[in-house]
């Protein structure tokens, strides 16, 4: 059996173990769908799940201490941390059976991304640590007491992590995560080879001078799409932009950057996402004042921007149901060409806006109570 499939199926019996007999938070009233996940993150923190069709939404609860801020969704399960001040969890949470459950990551450690590790020896579940500048490998995550391996020595802050070819990539954002967040130099893109949990040597690719503070990447065939949040000088009043979000598009195979392209001016906190159809999507934060969440479609080869736009702005013209621009949290589109915006109105309720590829208004249902991410099954 190919080592790729045998780690997932793998997984797959990890997650229905924890199902069946292991300790899990409480949860609301569950009905398992197809259809899109949003993750909760402040209010009642959680996953909520949206479907396709029908308006009955179903969540899981993660509990108060929850801080994360996005989230991998791999088939029927979310893998997702809390930081430091969240207590260093790493969460797994179980889409069919309305379940979830917590392992401890070493303490102070500030868990950032976690993926399923393809083609590893010493773990089913890889997490980038932050302020430990290290990975941890998940071994037997169902199980009572699950064995995590750390390898060390990985950048200066991990970020965000995929295999490809059984073999580990890192992000590095390259900012001093342990203090004060402050950029220490442009991102770049980590190839890590290891024998069992000893690296034997690290391959350093330099994204872009211009990509500050890269914190979350999707790998897509022989391709990364790579999203940099920018930098932001908030001593300044108001705030302002030093450098704008940023992607760049990494050829796997060459390992060097095919195109680079900068977001909007004055915006920031760019975060990437790419669906089955070959499509790329980005959200942005318009300015650091009001914070407004915008969306783009990208395109995948040159990272040209695709319309229809707002103006004469690069944004998606996505109008809210009462015609004003849609101040998403997050933006993805599904392999259907469909678009999805959470957006969090007043007390933290959020709701899940959704459009065709034309940018017309489909439908909204209820989300949670702070939205921060979205997900797609």
């Amino acid at each position: 059996m190919h080592r790729r499939l045998l780690v997932l199926l793998t997984f797959v019996a990890v997650v229905l173990a924890v199902a069946c007999g292991e300790k899990v938070f409480g949860v609301t009233a569950f009905v398992p769908t197809k259809g899109t996940v949003v993750l909760n993150g402040y209010g009642v923190q959680g996953v909520t799940l949206v479907p396709d069709t029908g308006t009955v939404t179903s969540s899981i609860a993660f509990g108060a201490s929850f801080d994360g801020g996005a989230m991998r969704v791999d088939r029927d399960t979310v893998l997702t941390t809390s930081s430091k001040a969240g207590g260093d969890l790493l969460y797994i949470a179980s889409l069919a059976a309305g379940t979830v459950k917590t392992i401890q990551m070493p303490a102070g450690s500030n868990p950032g991304a976690a993926t399923v590790a393809f083609g590893s020896s010493i773990g089913t579940i890889a997490v980038t640590l932050r302020d430990s500048q290290a990975v941890a490998f998940v071994a037997n995550p169902g199980s009572p007491t699950p064995t995590i391996t750390l390898v060390r020595g990985i950048g200066t802050c991990p970020s965000d992590l995929f295999f490809f070819d059984d073999v580990l990539w890192v992000l590095d954002a390259n900012q001093l995560c342990r203090t004060t967040y402050a950029v220490a130099g442009p991102s770049r893109l980590l190839k890590v080879t290891l024998t069992g949990a000893t690296v034997t040597k690290i391959d350093t690719f330099p994204l872009n001078a211009n990509m500050k503070s890269a914190t979350n990447v999707v790998q897509t065939g022989e391709v990364a799409y790579i999203g940099g949040q920018g930098e932001v000088n908030y001593a300044t009043v108001p705030p302002t932009v030093v450098t704008p979000g940023s992607i760049a598009r990494f050829d796997l195979l060459t390992s060097s950057v095919s195109n680079f392209r900068l977001m909007p001016a004055g915006s920031f906190g760019t975060r990437v996402s790419a669906s089955l159809e070959g499509s790329v999507y980005a959200f942005v934060y318009a300015d650091p004042v009001t914070f407004s969440g915008r969306a783009l479609r990208v395109a995948a080869l040159d990272l040209a921007f695709i319309g229809p736009f707002a103006g004469t702005t690069s944004y998606l013209n996505l109008k809210a149901p009462d015609s004003t621009m849609a101040n998403c949290v997050d933006f993805i589109g599904d392999v259907r060409g469909r678009l999805y915006c959470p957006v969090v109105g007043a007390a933290s309720a959020s709701r899940l806006y959704v459009y065709n590829s034309a940018l017309n208004f489909i439908r909204n249902l209820p989300a949670g109570q702070g939205a921060v991410a979205v997900g797609s099954r």
